[in-house]
């Protein structure tokens, strides 16, 4: 979508990029409407992505392999199914969106999730590793929003957010907003601050004033990735995401 007037932002919106996480997919369809119906006004240029339409369809957070593990090239070292196929295709609607984009325009990228498991801290952002800096007006945005974390990471990954910081030097976010609901199970009004804010930055308003204490930020300091089907983490299915322990627990 492109305003008629001139712009400075290019702003990439996704959801869905897990099938299953269904809130930020119905947030995105309510201000796509909203736009086309002339009621939210357009002051930047837009991309609106639902990521697997596949998993959507079935209620999956994906069929065959995680999408968000397949960006930055990831998909080609997979076997061909239409979430692999899917994956180029989003790079390169992507790449093309802001090669078209005025050269002045700031880029940006929100990748909307809901989380499958509980947290500590509700609601948070992931910030990409990047060696560029990070951009005042994106976590300006994640404040006023209301999230509780933000968590900035350590190493290069192959998530969607990944791909536009690292190849566009985008200000990028994956989001996460709560708990995985089916379609129609979502209570709206939890995501009100995120969908207010998002509204916001498409139409180039004001942001709100945050309401909750300041926000908590985190710095990822390793990673456990397992490599063998022995391996298993001595910790419950139900840990809830930020919890704590001890020196020394095993």
């Amino acid at each position: 979508c492109t305003p008629h007037a001139q712009y400075d932002k290019a702003v990439v919106l996704s959801a869905g990029v897990h099938g299953n996480e269904t809130a930020p997919i119905e947030l995105l369809s309510h201000l796509c409407t909203d736009l086309f119906a002339g009621r939210l006004k357009l002051a930047v240029r837009l991309l609106l992505v639902l990521g697997n339409p596949y998993a959507m369809r079935q209620g999956k957070r994906y069929v065959h392999d995680d999408v968000n593990r397949m960006f930055c090239g990831g998909y080609k070292n997979l076997p061909v199914t239409e979430e692999s196929k899917r994956a180029e295709v989003l790079e390169q609607t992507v790449a093309i969106f802001f090669q078209e984009s005025s050269s002045q325009a700031k880029r940006y990228h929100y990748d909307l999730h809901t989380a499958i498991r509980a947290s500590l801290l509700p609601t948070f952002a992931l910030f990409p590793y990047q060696t560029h800096g990070y951009d005042a007006d994106l976590t300006a945005s994640l404040e006023a929003a209301d999230l509780d974390a933000l968590v900035y990471h350590n190493a290069l990954g192959k998530t969607f957010t990944h791909f536009t910081s690292e190849n566009f030097k985008a200000a990028s976010a994956t989001l996460e907003l709560g708990k995985a609901l089916p379609f129609g199970q979502n209570d709206l009004s939890q995501f009100a601050s995120i969908d207010e804010v998002i509204r916001n930055v498409v139409s180039e308003q004001a942001l709100p004033v945050r309401n909750k204490p300041k926000i908590r930020v985190f710095q990822v300091s390793d990673s456990l990735i397992k490599k063998d089907e022995e391996f298993h983490m001595n910790l419950s299915a139900e840990a809830p995401n930020f919890s704590t322990f001890t020196k020394g627990e095993i």
